[in-house]
């Protein structure tokens, strides 16, 4: 959110900002730094967990109280369903995303530059200086942004593009076609050639957030495995960010009586090695 403020039904709202004079995944004390309420569920062919929170009216400045729960549930043909669900008391702005990272090469595998990723997308958003977007939508054709056929993430992480340099790789929202009113649609198919792994992305929001870990400082992990820039990479399903103070973005306002639903499906599967 630019500048963390933004205006709803003719007040104007400031945000906790923690980005240095913007406001990024819902402040200080987000969603994420919360201890969430969870319980067990089980289907004929899943099972999953069930996560609830409760945020009171003015959390990180946002207006209104909201109830949110978000279900995990793996199902025996290696589908991950991420299903939100969430109400509001009075009028106010909803974007959740899941922001995990994958490598399909596995622990310790480094780079993920070898990563083939096709998408359908034929627009990103573009972004100013402060990673906010500026409201223009660039055509993705020409560009690295391009994956309407499969390419490796190498291709875009070496290019000079001024998009790519401004975060040391991808940190763009793709403007995906359709999948909206609780239709799933394609949004991405990630294959990793050396273990033969792949992931499907389908998701009834309207964007999809590619982020290559850019800003990532060098972390060691688990057996000594070094993780940092391009180490993994994270596709956030979500709505267009700064979409509060954007008018002809798809909107984020969540009114007080009505029930905010978004899905996302992560498949799995691999393909025999050569």
């Amino acid at each position: 959110i630019a500048c963390g403020k933004f205006a709803l039904d003719g007040r104007r709202y400031a945000l906790a900002c923690n980005e240095g004079a913007n406001h990024l995944h819902g402040g200080e004390q987000g969603f994420d730094k919360r201890n969430w309420a969870a319980r067990a569920i089980r289907g004929s062919a899943s099972v999953g967990v069930v996560m609830s929170l409760s945020s009171p009216d003015g959390d990180q400045g946002y207006p209104g109280a909201l109830d949110v729960e978000v279900r995990y549930e793996l199902f025996e043909d290696n589908r991950l369903r991420l299903q939100y669900r969430a109400r509001a008391d009075a009028p106010t702005i909803l974007n959740p995303a899941n922001h995990a990272y994958f490598n399909l090469e596995g622990h310790g595998a480094g780079h993920i530059g070898a990563h083939e990723l096709q998408s359908a997308a034929g627009h990103f958003l573009e972004l100013d200086a402060a990673h906010i977007p500026t409201g223009n939508l660039l055509e993705a054709e020409g560009t690295p942004f391009d994956f309407r056929t499969a390419q490796p993430l190498s291709r875009g992480l070496s290019s000079n593009h001024p998009q790519i340099e401004l975060g040391g790789g991808y940190d763009q929202c793709f403007v995906l076609e359709g999948g909206q009113d609780g239709d799933l649609t394609d949004a991405a198919f990630l294959s990793a050639p050396g273990s033969g792994r792949t992931l499907q992305v389908r998701t009834d929001r309207p964007g999809l957030q590619l982020y290559t870990g850019g800003g990532l400082p060098r972390e060691t992990g688990k057996g000594g495995a070094q993780y940092g820039p391009s180490g993994g990479l994270c596709f956030e399903t979500q709505n267009f960010p700064d979409a509060p103070n954007q008018p002809h973005f798809p909107s984020s306002r969540l009114a007080p009586g009505m029930e905010f639903c978004a899905r996302t499906e992560l498949i799995f599967g691999a393909r025999a090695l050569a």
